[in-house]
């Protein structure tokens, strides 16, 4: 069982790592962007997303995590996006970020604010719509 203390753990020893998943048009078969998806390798192996999103999401580590992927996708992918303004990276977030700043604060912090803002798509997680409980 994970903990929340274990992923702060986590983020302290650099074991989050992004995965990108390809989004490509229906229309004529184009990747057209992609997903940014936080994967954990601990000890030894790769944690699912379903044993520490939803812990994550109920205290202020989802925003760290958010963060930090949003700082990732920056550093990995930043110049290369920036060279493509037709394509876009989508990142899951939680919805306490939402309204509160946080997400700027994250653009801030990458030095990219209004270049690469632009090819964000920030996806409000499942588990934050009123349907995902039903």
């Amino acid at each position: 069982m994970v903990t929340a203390a274990d992923i702060q753990a986590g983020l302290e020893r650099n074991e989050f790592f992004l995965e990108y998943q390809p989004v490509v048009s229906v229309a004529d078969g184009r990747c057209v962007g992609c997903e940014a998806l936080l994967r954990w390798r601990r000890l030894g192996r790769v944690v699912g997303p379903q044993e520490f999103i939803p812990l994550a999401e109920e205290t202020a580590l989802g925003g760290l995590l958010t963060y930090h992927t949003i700082e990732t996708v920056a550093r990995e992918l930043g110049p290369w996006l920036l060279a493509r303004p037709h394509l876009f990276i989508g990142i899951n977030i939680p919805p306490a970020l939402l309204g509160r700043g946080g997400i700027e604060y994250a653009a801030q912090k990458t030095g990219y604010d209004q270049a690469l803002r632009n090819q964000l798509v920030l996806e409000v997680t499942e588990r934050a719509s009123p349907t995902a409980s039903a």
